[in-house]
């Protein structure tokens, strides 16, 4: 490698001097380095608690200074306590996470968010309980070293952490007694996001993914697929987004992008891709009428009341579908969160002509479960500019008749 370079560096002088000062003077060119060339590392557990993925490393051309990377903590993953010797910017892409000041309470970090820490100061970053975290961290060489390392952040640290952010989750990794502890999980997870005024680019790509879902779309759902996974999106929440979608698609259209995915999974490896597992489902779902009893009342936390009506009278046993295995089997599942499964229904509802009633059903509950007016609006533009402009008219119309109908009760 040394003889390459130095051959590549002679040559590069022997045309220099034949080009005259002129051309050894000339402005240096812009560099794109495109995700796909930039290798995936997984952080060394001397440094990292948890499942981590580092990738589209940089450092700054000289006399810059600057270097960093995209960095993806699974689920409860952190660094070790570390300090810079001259600061760190984090810039949060996407999930909940939490960064940590010695003696400080640590705070939540989600999508848009930047952190700035200053020289010298002991701390450690990562993802909350329930989901993965990405940021880029950015910081500056001093004599060559950009970070020192210390030690590593133990369990107890990062429950503790967990309480002083707000964000402990109780007893998640108990087995549930009743229907009523389900319910309680269930809508804390609902309300686990806060709403924002933007989508993260990770919720970005899961309408699109919905709705080439619902259209059979196998090219553009490839390209949804990588969107998403390139967000720091897990295979575990992809997977679980196909998987639901069965209930508004069918299966066969979940089979098939089941199978696209698992295309898009092994070629990204093939490229030195990594992504990110995920996890499955860690609480227990209930059975018979207790997970009934969730599902009712999952059902009435997204609908905002009890779901009655003529239809449900003449064919109750739809309604008894909806509780016992939409809303109880699925939206049980706590490997994705609700605003994420709203997205996704949205997505594929918008793409389906015919479905507008059920449309701006799940608008309402897209901004039951935290979704802003905002980031929906947004989700409709993002179906007009990557999708379909007739999904993109549907979801607006849906959104502006859900608007009204809540400014009217």
């Amino acid at each position: 490698m040394k003889t390459l370079l130095c051959l590549a560096l002679g040559g590069a002088a022997t045309v220099a001097s034949a080009q005259g000062p002129a051309a050894a003077s000339a402005t240096p060119n812009v560099e794109v380095r495109t995700a796909a060339s930039s290798p995936v590392s997984t952080g060394a557990k001397e440094t990292f608690t948890g499942v981590v993925h580092i990738s589209s490393a940089f450092q700054a051309q000289p006399p810059g200074r600057a270097g960093g990377a995209t960095v993806s903590f699974e689920a409860r993953a952190r660094t070790a306590w570390h300090t810079h010797p001259l600061g760190q910017t984090l810039v949060v892409t996407a999930g909940l996470g939490l960064v940590q000041q010695q003696g400080q309470p640590a705070q939540a970090i989600r999508p848009g968010d930047v952190v700035a820490i200053p020289a010298n100061v002991r701390h450690w970053h990562g993802a909350g309980p329930d989901g993965s975290m990405t940021h880029v961290a950015i910081a500056e060489k001093e004599d060559g070293n950009s970070v020192t390392w210390q030690d590593k952040v133990t369990d107890q640290d990062y429950q503790a952490a967990l309480t002083s952010a707000g964000l402990a989750p109780g007893t998640s990794a108990e087995t549930p007694t009743g229907a009523a502890q389900n319910t309680e999980k269930s809508a804390a997870m609902a309300r686990a996001q806060p709403t924002s005024e933007a989508l993260s680019a990770k919720q970005q790509a899961i309408p699109l993914m919905a709705s080439f879902m619902a259209t059979s779309d196998m090219p553009r759902l490839h390209a949804a697929l990588n969107q998403g996974l390139d967000a720091g999106m897990t295979i575990s929440e992809a997977k679980e987004i196909l998987v639901q979608l069965y209930a508004y698609a069918g299966f066969p259209r979940s089979l098939n992008a089941l199978g696209e995915l698992l295309k898009v999974v092994e070629a990204r490896k093939q490229r030195g891709i990594e992504d990110a597992p995920g996890r499955e489902p860690i609480r227990a779902i209930a059975t018979g009428n207790e997970l009934v009893a969730a599902g009712r009342a999952n059902q009435a936390e997204i609908s905002g009341g009890p779901v009655q009506g003529p239809l449900f009278d003449f064919a109750p046993v739809i309604n008894q579908f909806l509780q016992a295995h939409l809303f109880g089997d699925i939206f049980e599942r706590d490997n994705l969160d609700w605003q994420s499964r709203e997205l996704a229904t949205v997505g594929a509802l918008a793409a389906t002509p015919g479905a507008e009633a059920q449309l701006r059903s799940h608008m309402r509950a897209s901004l039951r479960v935290g979704l802003s007016a905002a980031q929906l609006r947004q989700l409709a533009q993002v179906l007009a500019e990557r999708g379909s402009a007739d999904a993109a008219n549907r979801a607006n119309e849906a959104l502006t008749q859900a608007l009204a109908a809540g400014s009217k009760g």
